[in-house]
């Protein structure tokens, strides 16, 4: 790309800020792509060439050379670019239909960075003729630098054209613009403390080098505002960790839930009132899930043979019950912002409130009691009754007793039977007891056999590992408490196409080396792209757009060590669809093991581009 200015903001002073080679490679392009361009955008560069008249030797008119020979159209095309902002628009249409993975690259970045720098990714879907005026110069060459050095598989004035034909600016602004303040309508329209932030960065980039605020007062305040960041980002993941907990006990106790007439659908991270109010929900999920599954023990466990084992296993019980119905109140609690009881009794099950539920007093009378002969008569009379419901009773339990002693005899003859059959099993397991140990040894000489031999160095993973899944053997071989490899569903490691497995060995020993000591603390790495470029070309990615990671929560996601990672930091090379030229390892830090935690390994996490 061309670095002269143009004051024309027609789609044509873009072409005029590219040298004529360029262009004409453009045309070239736009030419060889009609066949593949779409309905819209083919009548719009036939109506645009119309339109010019161009003359073209050999033919009635252009419409007839674009249907019969299109290159023959080059010249007269490369020179109405210049003059005709339709014919201009309509071919940088054409052109970025033919370029659509690179689009989507670039407009993705730009809908990232847009607010801040002052453009927008609107204008790629524009149909009108004109530019929307410039870029800023610094924004310009970084973003075009940046392209090109994590996508060097793209051209870079082609990379150059995409950021002006999906923002519809020009490289550069102008002086006039530049009176009234970087991006200050861009500014204007962001919320007030990103305002005030995007300003001070404008200040800062404004102060002189020689500054006294440079050497503590602006260092400081960084530092500051990454703790800030860093803490934000940790109370995030306590929510998002909380979210998670509370969706597993839903889902692996709804039985016991709705047992206990309890709704946990209300509950949430968002539901609490600060920050600090997490951790203790937490803990009192973690307690809940224990009290419940061991709730749900007692419940399933049968009946006991005695009367009084099964009032223990009643107790037992119903002392759980309230166990679980006294934790899930404090969490309701917690959520509506309530305070917990330190010493309330917690609430009694219906099962305790029936137990516990003292028996009316008798009335007490000085007077002695008088004999009542209605009464007795009527107790006489119920007695019998009595007497008479329990010779039944009897007669009945004979008759069990009876039955029993029948099943009692055919017991003894099938234990018979059993004995004999425990007998053939005794000798079966003898044999394959003795089979298994033959094969225990065998595999015992083999252990020694295999520990004897000489152990795998860095050296020989660095120059053996001729596949990605090999590679992965090796890093988790030499690296076992630094790498906790755990490859989530959506990981493609065994028939990874991938041709550069050394290039995810020397990746993965980056991960358990250089990323692991940094983020322990032990070493100090300021720039985790620059440093994993020099150790193997790859590029470094710190986060992922929080609606594409809980949209496609599975890519993003891995549980292991009974913990569940977001896998929003990745590394990778490549940037096309074809698996043999493009990888992605995504990972996450685990503080508290000391661990870098490998969830994916593949061509790309799923987005809504990809």
């Amino acid at each position: 790309m061309a670095d002269n200015r143009t004051e024309g903001l027609g789609a044509c002073a873009l072409f005029a800020c590219m040298n004529e080679e360029y262009v004409e490679n453009v045309v070239g392009s736009v030419l060889a792509s009609l066949g593949r361009a779409s309905p819209e955008a083919k009548r719009s560069f036939s109506a645009e060439l119309d339109k010019l008249n161009l003359r073209v030797p050999g033919f009635r008119n252009a419409s007839v050379a674009l249907r019969s020979n299109p290159q023959r159209l080059k010249d007269p095309v490369q020179r109405g670019l210049v003059r005709s902002d339709g014919l201009a628009a309509a071919a940088l249409k054409i052109w970025a239909e033919s370029h659509e993975e690179l689009r989507q690259i670039v407009q993705d970045r730009i809908e990232d960075v847009g607010p801040y720098i002052g453009v927008s990714a609107e204008r790629a879907n524009s149909s009108g003729n004109s530019l929307g005026g410039h870029w800023e110069t610094t924004p310009w060459e970084r973003e075009r630098d940046r392209f090109a050095a994590f996508h060097d598989d793209y051209d870079e004035d082609d990379i150059a054209l995409m950021m002006c034909y999906v923002s519809g600016k020009l490289p550069g602004m102008a002086d006039s613009e530049r009176e009234a303040g970087p991006a200050s309508e861009a500014i204007e329209e962001l919320p007030d403390i990103l305002k005030l932030l995007a300003l001070c960065a404008v200040d800062l980039e404004q102060l002189p080098v020689s500054a006294p605020e440079w050497e503590s007062a602006i260092p400081e305040f960084a530092e500051r505002i990454a703790q800030t960041v860093s803490a934000k980002e940790e109370e995030r993941n306590r929510a998002a960790t909380l979210d998670s907990f509370i969706a597993d006990i839903a889902s692996d106790f709804s039985p016991e839930l709705a047992y206990l007439e309890s709704d946990t659908s209300s509950w949430s991270a968002a539901e609490l009132s600060d920050g600090q109010s997490v951790p203790k929900a937490l803990a009192i999920c973690e307690e809940l899930r224990s009290a419940l599954a061991e709730y749900r023990t007692a419940r399933e466990s049968p009946p006991a043979e005695t009367r009084s084992q099964n009032r223990e296993r009643r107790n037992k019980i119903d002392q759980l019950e309230d166990r679980a119905l006294n934790l899930l109140d404090n969490i309701t609690r917690l959520m509506s912002g309530e305070p917990i009881p330190d010493d309330d009794p917690p609430p009694k099950s219906d099962h305790a409130r029936t137990r516990e539920r003292p028996e009316p007093a008798p009335p007490v009378s000085d007077a002695p009691p008088k004999p009542d002969a209605g009464r007795l008569a009527r107790e006489n009379d119920s007695l019998k009754s009595e007497n008479v419901n329990l010779k039944r009773e009897n007669q009945t339990l004979i008759a069990e007793r009876d039955e029993l002693r029948s099943e009692n005899e055919i017991l003894e003859r099938d234990k018979k039977h059993l004995r004999s059959d425990i007998e053939d099993v005794k000798r079966e397991s003898r044999a394959e007891l003795n089979k298994a140990r033959d094969e225990s040894d065998r595999w015992r000489i083999a252990y020694e056999s295999e520990r004897d031999k000489p152990r795998l160095t860095v050296d020989e993973a660095r120059s053996g590992a001729v596949s990605v899944d090999e590679a992965v053997e090796f890093a988790t071989q030499l690296f076992p408490d630094r790498l906790l490899v755990k490859p989530n569903s959506k990981s493609q490691v065994e028939d990874n196409p991938f041709e550069k497995p050394e290039d995810v060995w020397l990746a993965l020993e980056w991960l358990a080396t250089t990323y692991h000591d940094a983020k322990a603390g032990i070493a100090s790495v300021p720039d985790f792209d620059r440093s994993i470029r020099e150790a193997c070309g790859w590029q470094y990615k710190s986060d992922q757009h929080e609606t594409t990671r809980n949209k496609y929560r599975d890519w993003y996601t891995v549980k292991a060590n009974n913990k569940t990672y977001w896998l929003l930091e990745h590394i990778g090379a490549g940037a096309s669809k074809d698996a043999r030229h493009t990888i992605r390892v995504a990972f996450d830090w685990d503080k508290d093991e000391k661990l870098v935690v490998v969830g994916y390994i593949g061509q790309h996490q799923r987005t809504d581009a990809t």
